[in-house]
Parts: structure tokens; C-alpha cells; sequence
């Protein structure tokens, strides 16, 4: 027979209002623990004295019961603060990034991913990830410490018996050496599943069972589910209370209704029920919860999980800081948009410094960058912010005329670069990030419409604008850019490490606008960057020899901005200095203007002239350079024997009269390779030049200069 919670129901009423005999009250009993062990389900002896005599005492305190901070005994560290980091900045292309932070208290610092859980990515006061865009990453910082140490994990379990049972069980622990209590495992009804909850004490549970205040509440666990007779169940709370050697605590494993903490009835409550070398467990009592009737002698049924020695060292870890790795990399900009930076950074890329142009608005994305001083001269000092526009939403614009035919197509992606303050004094690089296929439809463009009505396609050319801006609906027409010139020096479809393609062009003497263009002209007519950029408009430059002074004549057309041109001289094409300025006239676009320089000194032998364009902001760009020869009866009978040479260079000239003169011979990079300074007599003189084992084969030009004539030869070593 056995007693099944209906028949309690139903017979409650009777039990509070009518004493049974008490031979009625043992017989039930008996028949209780006689079937306890075959039904474990059915409601045990305990349970039913809880039903005749339900609990009188009040709830523990809430705030006790639930104080998450209890959870967690004899911590012997204390939080540190959210560590202080710093992140990096990586401008222009992706790569390793450096982090760092540092410890408030110092602790391990450990990186991670994501602001909280996730997986540990490494240690240190630096993490170096590589990254491939901006990320974020997080650090935290972990203290341990506290406890003295001991053992690893042990266990002490007691008899698994069980034949009664009751919400929970209370029972003393005395250590015979210091351990640290860190876990229980309980026999639980079967197929239960309950909310759990485990208190302790110092000293023994005698004379607390009911005292609430005396009790602290080690933590609690939702949804613990029993399992079979006589198997522990571990309970998911964990914490650190430490016992020492020779002292004895109280424990109370407890589930508040739904389910059930299986024990053995005792003999009297101190009894030893189990015991080791670390640890004696005694008999308790069975208790209805949290605080209410208690039921002598019960025995707990588990398993004691425990470090021998001291505490266990605690460890306490801060919030997580997030510590950013900046990625700015060139980006296209969108169509039909206008972005003009505000900021930048710089990288240094085969020993060239870049600096990187981008808005704060979008600061990943670099729009623009130029290479302020690439060959390392020191003279350039300047600041200067970009603007990229993309204008429309189509990829190219254009200018046509079927019936000459004639037509320009540009990118509609295109760049200004504005001087905002110091000067250019050497030449710079730029980097432009446009689309292939931009450029492809710009091009195609062009082949449909010479294939619809005729005439030539011309190659691509790259230009920029001088002393002015640049917008193709204001300075792109039928014959060109106004105020443009073709650049020549680039290096096209480069990719940055992100698959951003971009030009790289080199020897930009000012600031200003620019892109490409192609153009379609008449059969016949030239397809050179002259006609098909309309540039600034030099119509023509020469220079001729008259009457022993050199003559430079030049015209332009479309001028607009132009403060003056400069001509300029040089005896070896590569060192050229100012001989004059003359102002410009500025007239209309469509007006002609013609202009001359006498040279009335000009160089002997063969002089190099160009031009200067200066605009009214400062800024320039440079003529093609001409040529000049001119021999002057001062220096008579120049003769270098022998020319082609091979061993020694014999030079001999007549001097008007006694003077220093310099001998100088340069390659064709235009390099000084031998160079003397040599008084001579007036009339003839003889110099011998012995070369060096360095000169290679080829043409070299041989000056002889002094204060009353320069001379210059070409000279050929075989």
C-alpha cells in the first residue's frame, strides 16, 4: 500500500481538524517508509508530517534570499576598472594593427572580439591583429588572487540510501585540514524538476534551523531536474567557502516546492555519517523550506565537491573596453556626389611618404593622395585639401558634333586640388581612384560615335587644368579642356590592397583640376594630346638665331588666369636658370597673342630654352624645350681630338685673354662626371681629359665656360 498525493488532498481537512489516534498516525508511517524505496514519486514520510503541520516561521529575507553578490564566498580580489587602451590608425591599406591597453591593477590583459563571451584572442598589454577593414575589439582585465592554494578538485561522498525525503537537508562539516567547499551533488526526486538553493554558516546548524538571519545564501539554480534513485545530481551553484583545519560548518541544500532533496533518516543528528582525511560529515536534519518544519535525524544523501587546503584563488574581471583598428583605404566615391576632405593621415610606401585625403563624415574611405616630396629635396612645404567629384549618373561626359565630325568624351569623375597654404616648389605625385569601367565606357563611347559618323579615334590622354579649377560642364567643349595640359608621366592601373584601382602621376608642378579624355577628330587631323586637349593654347614656340642674340617667339590662345611667362635657359637641358619675364595679356579665349625674348647673350654652342607659364595663384607648368646653337668668334679653333674617343680627350681653344674657365663633361642623364677649373693664357691652351673606368659607352656634352663665352660639343666615347 501507498499513500499517493490524492489521498492527501483529500484527507487534509480531516487531519487539521481531527487528531488521529496515534497508533493510527505510526501505523501510517510505517506503511510510508515500507513502500518509500519501490515508489520513490510517492510523498514520503516528511512530506506527509508537513502536510499535518504545515510551517509556522516567516520567508528569509528577499533581499538575502536573491542578493546575486552571495553567490560567490571568499572572494579575496576586487574588480578592477575597465582597462585604459588606444587603438591604430592604418592609412591606405590594409594590415597589421597595434593595440594596446593597460592594467589598473595589474592583472592579465586578455583581447577579444566581441563585448562580451566569445573567445579569447590573446594576452598582453599589445595585440597586433591583422585586419582587412575597421574592426572593433574588445579587452578585459583579469585579476586572480586570494586563497592559499592546495590540491585540485576532490570529492567526499556519503551513503546513497535514500528512503525519505523533504525540500531540503541541513548538515555540519568540520575539516580536519583547511579545504575549500566549492559545490554540492544531491539525490533529488526522480523525474523532478525544482529551483534550488544553498546556504551556509559558521559553527554547527544546532539551535539555527529556523533562524533565517543566521544563514547566508551561497547562490541559487532555476530548472534542476532529478534523476534516478540513489544517482547525485550535480547542482549548478557555484562558490568558495573556506573551512579551517579543526573548525565546523553548517550547509543547508534546499529546492522551494516542485521538487524534492532525497536523504536517509539517522540515528541523532552529529553522528558521523562520512568522512576522509580532509573532512568529517555528520548526521543533520530534513527541512521543509526555506526555514519551516525540521525532521530528526536525516542524513544527506551526495556528494561534498571540494579543494583541499586553502581558498581557491578567486578571480575577478573587469568590463570589456572596445579598442578600434581605424582601416582607411581609397574608395570610389558614389555617382552624382561631391566630396571634398577635411582631414588626412600618411603612410610611407617605398620610402615615399603619402598623404591620404578623406572627409571625417566617412573616414574609412580616402578619396585622394598625393606624394608631397618623393624624391626627398626638402623644399616643398605645403598644406592642400582635395575634392573628387562624380557628377550625374552616367560615367563619362561629352561634346560632340556629327557633322565635322569632332567630339571630346572625359570621365565624369574627376579631381581639384586646392593650395590652401605654402608652395610647390618641387615636383609631386598624385594618386586618382577611378573605375575601369569608367574609363572603358568613356572610350567606347568615343568608337561608337566614330563608327556612326566618322573620323578618328585618338588615343587616352591624362590632364589637368592650370591656375584654374576644373568642371566638365564649364571647360570641356568641342576642341578640348581650357587651360590644359597633358601629363606624361603616370603609371595607370595600379590596385590597392583593397582592389582599388587608381593612376599614380608623377612630375605635377601645380595644383588644380583633372582627369581623362579622349576625342574623335576629322580624318586627316592630328590625334595628338595638342589638338585634342586644347591646351593653355602655346600655338607654337621657337627659337632662331639673329644677328648673334637668340630670338624665343611664342603664341598662345585661351589664356585665362596667366600672370606672366618665364623663359628660361640651361647648357645642358637639365640646370636651367631665368633669363627675363614677359607679362601675359589674358585676352579672350578665342583670342590670338603673340609674344618675343631676345636672348642677347646666348650661350656658345648649343643652349636649351622653355617656358615658364605662371598663373595668378603661383602656381605652373612648363613649355617642351627647344634647342639653340651658336658659335662666337671668342673662342677660335675649338678642336677635341680625337672625337669618338676611347683612352684620353685632348681639348684646345684660343682665349681672348687670360682667364679661369671651367671644364665640365656630362652624360646623357645630364650628371656631371668630370669636372676642372683651369687658369689659361691668352691665346691657345690644351686640356687632356683621362676617363674614368665608371664612363660607359655613348654621347657626352663637353662645356668649356669662363666668365666671357660659354662653348658646349658633343663628344661620342666608343
Amino acid at each position: 500500500m501507498k499513500f499517493n498525493n490524492e489521498w492527501t488532498i483529500k484527507n487534509t481537512k480531516y487531519m487539521k481538524n481531527c487528531r488521529p489516534p496515534i497508533t493510527v498516525f505510526i501505523m501510517l508511517l510505517f506503511l510510508f517508509n515500507s513502500n518509500y524505496t519501490t515508489a520513490q514519486n510517492a510523498i514520503s514520510s516528511d512530506d506527509l508530517q508537513e502536510q499535518i503541520s504545515p510551517p509556522q516561521n516567516p520567508q528569509p529575507n528577499l533581499a538575502q534570499k536573491h542578493n546575486p553578490s552571495t553567490n560567490n564566498l571568499n572572494r579575496s580580489c576586487t574588480t578592477p576598472s575597465a582597462p585604459a587602451a588606444s587603438g591604430d590608425e592604418l592609412c591606405g591599406s590594409a594590415g597589421t594593427a597595434t593595440l594596446s591597453a593597460t592594467a589598473s591593477a595589474g592583472g592579465t590583459l586578455k583581447w577579444y572580439n566581441v563585448a562580451s563571451g566569445g573567445t579569447e584572442l590573446g594576452t598582453g598589454a599589445t595585440y597586433s591583429p591583422v585586419v582587412v577593414g575597421t574592426s572593433n575589439f574588445y579587452v578585459e582585465e583579469e585579476v586572480t588572487s586570494g586563497g592559499s592554494g592546495g590540491g585540485g578538485p576532490t570529492t567526499l561522498t556519503t551513503p546513497l540510501n535514500t528512503n525519505n525525503g523533504q525540500r531540503g537537508c541541513m548538515f555540519d562539516i568540520t575539516a580536519t585540514n583547511t579545504i575549500t567547499v566549492t559545490q554540492f551533488s544531491s539525490c533529488l526526486y526522480t523525474g523532478t524538476t525544482a529551483n534550488y538553493e544553498i546556504y551556509y554558516k559558521t559553527g554547527s546548524h544546532v539551535g539555527s534551523e529556523n533562524n533565517s538571519a543566521a544563514w547566508t545564501l551561497l547562490g541559487n539554480a532555476t530548472g534542476v531536474t532529478g534523476g534516478a534513485t540513489n544517482v547525485p545530481v550535480l547542482i549548478p551553484i557555484t562558490f568558495s567557502v573556506t573551512i579551517p583545519a579543526g573548525q565546523t560548518y553548517a550547509f543547508y541544500v534546499t529546492n522551494d516546492f516542485g521538487g524534492g532533496t532525497s536523504y536517509t533518516d539517522g540515528t541523532a543528528v552529529g553522528t558521523l555519517l562520512a568522512s576522509n582525511t580532509d573532512l568529517t560529515l555528520y548526521e543533520g536534519v530534513g527541512k521543509s523550506y526555506p526555514f519551516g518544519l525540521t525532521f530528526n535525524v536525516r542524513n544527506f544523501n551526495g556528494i561534498v565537491h571540494y579543494n583541499p587546503g586553502g581558498a581557491a584563488p578567486t578571480t575577478c574581471t573587469s568590463s570589456r573596453t572596445m579598442v578600434i583598428a581605424q582601416v582607411r583605404q581609397p574608395q570610389y566615391i558614389a555617382n552624382n556626389t561631391n566630396v571634398t576632405s577635411n582631414a588626412s593621415c600618411s603612410s610611407v610606401e617605398a620610402g615615399v611618404t603619402w598623404t591620404h585625403y578623406y572627409h571625417t563624415s566617412n573616414p574609412d574611405n580616402i578619396i585622394f593622395s598625393i606624394a608631397k616630396d618623393p624624391n626627398s629635396l626638402g623644399n616643398n612645404s605645403f598644406t592642400a585639401n582635395a575634392q573628387v567629384q562624380c557628377t550625374g549618373a552616367g560615367t563619362y561626359s561629352s561634346v560632340e558634333n556629327p557633322a565635322e565630325p569632332k567630339g571630346r568624351f572625359a570621365l565624369k569623375r574627376y579631381w581639384n586640388v586646392n593650395l590652401l597654404s605654402g608652395s610647390i616648389v618641387d615636383p609631386v605625385r598624385v594618386r586618382f581612384y577611378y573605375q575601369n569601367t569608367e574609363e572603358n565606357d568613356m572610350y567606347n563611347a568615343a568608337v561608337a560615335f566614330q563608327g556612326a559618323n566618322g573620323g578618328v579615334v585618338s588615343p587616352k590622354y591624362w590632364f589637368k587644368t592650370v591656375g584654374s579649377t576644373y568642371t566638365p560642364g564649364g571647360d570641356l567643349h568641342l576642341n578640348g579642356v581650357y587651360n590644359s595640359v597633358e601629363l606624361t608621366n603616370f603609371i595607370d592601373n595600379q590596385t590597392t590592397s583593397s582592389g582599388v584601382n587608381y593612376v599614380e602621376l608623377r612630375d605635377i608642378t601645380s595644383f588644380s583640376g583633372g582627369s581623362m579624355i579622349v576625342g574623335v577628330v576629322p580624318p586627316g587631323v592630328s590625334t595628338g594630346s595638342e589638338e585634342i586637349l586644347l591646351p593653355l593654347d602655346l600655338q607654337s614656340f621657337s627659337v632662331h638665331l639673329e644677328n648673334k642674340q637668340g630670338l624665343i617667339n611664342w603664341v598662345t590662345s585661351n589664356e585665362q588666369n596667366v600672370a606672366y611667362f618665364e623663359i628660361e635657359r640651361s647648357a645642358n637641358a637639365v640646370d636651367f636658370e631665368s633669363i627675363g619675364e614677359v607679362q601675359a595679356t589674358n585676352g579672350t579665349k578665342d583670342e590670338t597673342n603673340y609674344y618675343q625674348l631676345i636672348d642677347q647673350s646666348p650661350l656658345l654652342g648649343q643652349s636649351y630654352y622653355r617656358i615658364r607659364i605662371v598663373e595668378q595663384d603661383g602656381s605652373s607648368a612648363l613649355s617642351p624645350v627647344k634647342a639653340l646653337s651658336f658659335e662666337n668668334d671668342q673662342v677660335a679653333n675649338l678642336a677635341i681630338q680625337p672625337n669618338p674617343f676611347q683612352d684620353k680627350l685632348k681639348v684646345s681653344f684660343e682665349s681672348p685673354n687670360q682667364t679661369t674657365v671651367k671644364l665640365a663633361l656630362y652624360n646623357n642623364l645630364g650628371h656631371v662626371v668630370y669636372e676642372v677649373e683651369k687658369k689659361v693664357n691668352e691665346g691657345f691652351n690644351n686640356v687632356t681629359i683621362l676617363p674614368q673606368k665608371e664612363w660607359v659607352k655613348g654621347a657626352y656634352i663637353l662645356q668649356l665656360k669662363s666668365e666671357q663665352f660659354t662653348v658646349q660639343k658633343k663628344v661620342i666615347k666608343y
